[in-house]
């Protein structure tokens, strides 16, 4: 029962028979098991240890990161038959959803909104982190950060987005420093301060042309990649046939606007090779 639950095929609860949704949450019918178990495990609960501070323009607080708070909540919703999921979905959209599920088959819903502005995959994992600890406080009934009642309201609702991008960017470059970060332009592993957009790092100089290419490489084209044929000496019209040859776009292409994503992939290590292979068969074109 609670494995049909998590949903793989698309179906959201709205759609589900006996379940009641609504805009923020779904429900089944009835959830007086469900109900008497939260309120059992609620009982027991305790908010988590606050080990982590952030700090403001004006203010700093302590707060418990995501596995501090499931350290201590998964053993209580245990305890009394409770399980949680939170997965991500988009209709329109994108939405965090945090489900208590009762061994009855008996749950509750809960529905968090997320950024639609995000492009790095990076930012919307640090985005979704967030929502997760928020979502699993708010709808457990517990409370993961400080209550800083001195703080002036009007500043309160400044500084709360520009913590939270402080607070995603100090953690990001913490990942640098393990070396666990990779731009999902290029795939360079990224180093402390090191910009995930390949236009906005610094290129390496250009290596001269040898004698045999003329690569002529327009000035609107992607710089990251400019930069990476300049080096390699590989041509425009020695790229467009790898790409044509592919099969990735018609030879009616222009190259100056090829899609982010594709100029992130032909920049990823084994995949320039594969082009700097074909470039050395098919010879300097001009």
């Amino acid at each position: 029962m609670v494995a049909s639950l998590i949903e793989t095929n698309g179906i959201t609860p709205s759609s589900s028979p006996g379940v009641i949704s609504g805009s923020a949450h779904a429900i089944t019918p009835g959830i007086d098991k469900l109900a008497m178990a939260l309120a059992k495990a609620q009982s027991e609960m305790t908010n988590p240890k606050k080990t982590h501070t952030a700090t403001g323009k004006s203010f700093s607080y302590h707060y418990a990161d995501l596995a501090e708070i499931i350290d201590t909540v998964r053993p209580v919703l245990s305890k009394h038959g409770i399980a949680y999921v939170q997965v991500v979905r988009s209709n329109g959209k994108n939405i965090l959803e945090t489900r208590l599920i009762h061994e009855s088959g008996q749950f509750l819903d809960s529905t968090y909104p997320l950024p639609e502005t995000l492009m790095d995959a990076q930012a919307m994992g640090s985005a979704i982190t967030y929502a997760r600890r928020y979502s699993l406080c708010a709808i457990l009934g517990i409370a993961a950060e400080d209550d800083e009642d001195g703080l002036a309201a009007t500043e309160a609702a400044h500084t709360a987005e520009e913590e939270k991008k402080r607070l995603s960017a100090a953690r990001f470059e913490e990942m640098k420093k393990r070396g666990n970060i990779a731009s999902a332009y290029d795939g360079k592993v990224l180093k402390p301060g090191e910009h995930t957009l390949p236009e906005k790092r610094i290129p390496p100089p250009a290596a001269p042309a040898s004698a045999g290419a003329s690569p002529q490489i327009p000035a609107d084209l992607n710089p990251a990649l400019a930069a990476r044929m300049s080096q390699d000496s590989v041509t425009l019209e020695q790229l467009k046939a790898f790409g044509v040859a592919r099969g990735h776009f018609p030879a009616s292409m222009d190259m100056t606007v090829l899609r982010p994503e594709l100029v992130a992939a032909y920049l990823k290590p084994e995949n320039w090779a594969k082009v700097l292979e074909f470039a050395s068969k098919k010879g300097p074109q001009s």
